[in-house]
């Protein structure tokens, strides 16, 4: 599991589409600045800077210590080639999905029916109206260029009751002050 958490990690954290995920190249990476440079891949918008929170930038520095090559691909296959979109929808989702579903079926919780990137991607919107990001920077993350569409995503409710908040955190790798800095 350990090799698909930076892809599954980023598509939460940054909120990336599937098709930004799989052009992404480690040189768009910059771990020392805390930031990914999403490519361009539908429109002008969808070229951004997207900042790097604690937890991600944690994870995605491990990875890149694991790495033997530089330049390429930064969520390579097995191979080192460029994912697919459908290879992140079937191999990665599906097999993260079925442990997910392991876990909470342990601990007697509803399981997860239907999980996609997108899906990944609008946890990533709502994970920017919790902690407090303005609208229209959260379109600029998101790569939107209709504040219709955004403000459709990212007016989307989480469940913030009981330990919500200290799980979002320890998420996050910082308080929601601190990822509302970022």
């Amino acid at each position: 599991e350990g090799k698909r958490l930076p892809a599954i990690a980023t598509l939460v954290l940054a909120g990336p589409r599937v098709s930004e995920l799989c052009r992404l190249d480690d040189l768009g990476l910059d771990l020392a600045a805390r930031r990914i440079r999403m490519p361009r891949v539908k429109s002008d918008a969808s070229e951004r800077i997207v900042p790097i929170v604690p937890a991600l930038h944690e994870i995605l520095l491990a990875a890149s210590a694991d790495r033997e090559t530089r330049g390429g691909p930064a969520f390579p296959t097995r191979n080192g080639t460029r994912q697919h979109p459908d290879n992140i929808r079937s191999r990665l989702i599906a097999s993260v999905r079925e442990r997910a579903n392991e876990l909470l079926a342990q601990r007697e919780q509803p399981l997860i029916g239907h999980l996609t990137p997108h899906t990944l991607r609008r946890t990533f919107a709502s994970i920017l109206a919790e902690v407090g990001v303005p609208p229209r920077r959260a379109m600029y993350l998101l790569g939107h260029r209709d504040p219709t569409l955004t403000m459709r995503v990212y007016q989307q409710v989480l469940d913030m009751g009981g330990g919500a908040v200290e799980t979002l955190e320890q998420v996050l790798g910082c308080t929601i002050q601190e990822a509302f800095a970022i």
